[in-house]
């Protein structure tokens, strides 16, 4: 779905979807979705725009090393492709209401390296809004906080020690 960068703040940015000719659906991103280890998510505050620097996505491989970099600037200034779905992970009453719809996928416009050369570069935002969702293993809804928070560290090897010990 095509889509354009409406509210931008430090924490998040919506996704304005057209829905039919008139009408639109707004929905949130968090920063954090998108921030991760090989990408760097800054606040201009001067321009109310989001700067992204990005490396090692699938997309730059052809590249040999090099890094993508583009502006979430708001409203209609940053056009995004983006998949939407459903969050089945809710209850029942609640994943049938709109609030249960998510962005999975967006898809943006990047400069590569110096040059000009331009690449689409896909982050999985889904996944890190909503892990359960996505999530083959329950037990390990929390795996994708493993790498910043020690909290869920300790929580999660515990918990596979504990079925290591019990399995034994």
């Amino acid at each position: 779905t095509n889509a354009v960068v409406g509210r931008v703040n430090p924490s998040s940015f919506d996704l304005i979807v057209p829905v039919g000719a008139r009408s639109g659906l707004c929905l949130s991103v968090p920063v954090s979705a998108v921030r991760d280890s090989s990408c760097l998510v800054e606040y201009i505050r001067e321009r109310y725009t989001l700067t992204v620097t990005c490396g090692h996505a699938q997309e730059l491989a052809r590249y040999k090393g090099a890094v993508a970099k583009w502006d979430i600037a708001p409203w209609g200034a940053t056009a995004a492709s983006c998949v939407v779905t459903r969050n089945f992970a809710q209850p029942v009453k609640h994943h049938a209401s709109m609030n249960a719809i998510i962005v999975s996928d967006v898809t943006f416009n990047a400069t590569v390296g110096a040059g000009p050369d331009r690449v689409q570069l896909t982050l999985r935002t889904g996944h890190r809004m909503y892990p359960e969702v996505f999530s083959a293993w329950p037990d390990l809804e929390k795996w994708h906080l493993v790498d910043r928070d020690i909290t869920a560290y300790s929580h999660i090897w515990y918990d596979i020690r504990l079925c290591q010990t019990h399995s034994a």
